[in-house]
């Protein structure tokens, strides 16, 4: 019975440990991707906007959520012994349970209150959408669900 019962911990510190390394490298990759599609907006790169050649391109807050959403993660596996490091990580996770929750009350509300152009100014949007900039409201939710999470996760550690 004791064999099996270390086995048991064995196999769930393994998966652990490989659930773990993948959130890591998942952190970078999500971080890389904001950053990539912020220069394409930045430099007026088209290929660089969408994450796929062909496809719609991503908007600003998307990719802003991105990273900073991606820094949270990745400071929440750091486990930071100092302050700045840890609040910087909780202000990121706040600001990106925002994005979502502040686009997702313009979409339910039919308000904008012009989060969708404060860092890159859109023009008209090709598909037609009524605010150009406006990320799509699965997207708004996702975020306010990483935010929640990623807050919720940061003060089980922190």
């Amino acid at each position: 019975m004791a064999v099996w019962e270390s086995s048991d911990r064995k196999t769930s510190r393994f998966l652990v440990t490989a659930l773990q390394s993948f959130s890591r490298i998942s952190s970078i990759f999500v971080i890389l991707i904001g950053v990539t599609v912020l220069l394409g907006w930045i430099f007026q790169i088209d290929f660089l906007k969408s994450v796929l050649p062909g496809c719609v391109a991503m908007k600003v807050n998307t990719a802003v959520g991105l990273l900073l959403s991606g820094t949270a993660l990745r400071f929440w596996h750091q486990q930071p012994t100092r302050r700045w490091t840890q609040l910087f990580g909780q202000a990121s996770a706040i600001v990106v349970l925002l994005i979502g929750l502040l686009t997702l009350g313009e979409y339910g509300f039919s308000v904008d209150l012009g989060i969708d152009q404060i860092w890159i100014k859109t023009p008209i949007d090709p598909l037609g959408d009524a605010a150009p900039g406006r990320m799509a409201v699965h997207a708004a939710f996702c975020f306010l669900l990483v935010g929640v999470d990623l807050l919720l996760g940061s003060n089980a550690i922190w």
